[in-house]
């Protein structure tokens, strides 16, 4: 129903709809800026995994600019703030780390190398494995998937290794036990 929405009338779908996720949210990230707390977590699934599912230009009209507010109060207050949308976002990453996201938590669909060579000495890094490939490949293929994450993030001070779509239930016990040997012992640095 939003998309339909969103496709009647952007205009209204981005300053009524929107605009109320907003104000909403502004609520609950004043609060979170009066708190100890050291990071804040904006978790919106604002695309699928295919890139956005609005006009680029409706994310940089209602989205970002959004962001941008709630984020610098949250700046104001000695917070850092890290992004997460469950999907494809890597095409609006300027417009991201314009708004003053200072890390990134993504899924596997992301391009991780544009990810390390844009922002990967500047900004945290949390993700990298597949969680397909966990639950439906060999120890071999993790191996393999594994050690190209860890040379290309090497040198990014802020990456944080994660499972994309994290742990469901059904990866088998020594595929997951071997990403853990394979995190401690490629992980030190």
């Amino acid at each position: 129903m939003l998309l339909e929405a969103m496709g009647t009338d952007a205009k209204r779908f981005g300053e009524c709809v929107l605009g109320s996720i907003f104000k909403q949210t502004k609520h609950h990230a004043k609060a979170w800026a009066q708190t100890s707390i050291d990071y804040f977590t904006t978790h919106d699934d604002m695309v699928w995994t295919a890139g956005p599912f609005m006009k680029p230009k409706l994310y940089r009209e209602y989205v970002f600019p959004r962001y941008k507010e709630l984020w610098s109060m949250l700046h104001a207050a000695g917070k850092k703030v890290l992004y997460c949308s469950d999907g494809t976002f890597d095409m609006f990453l300027d417009d991201l780390v314009d708004a003053g996201a200072d890390g990134f938590i993504f899924e596997p669909s992301n391009d991780l190398e544009k990810l390390v060579r844009t922002v990967g000495k500047t900004h945290v890094l949390m993700g990298g494995a597949d969680c397909r490939t966990l639950t439906f490949l060999t120890k071999d293929e993790i191996t393999t998937e594994l050690t190209h994450i860890f040379e290309l993030t090497r040198d990014c001070p802020g990456f944080f290794f994660a499972a994309g779509n994290h742990f469901p239930a059904n990866i088998p016990l020594e595929n997951a036990l071997h990403y853990f040997e394979l995190v401690d012992k490629m992980g030190k640095r």
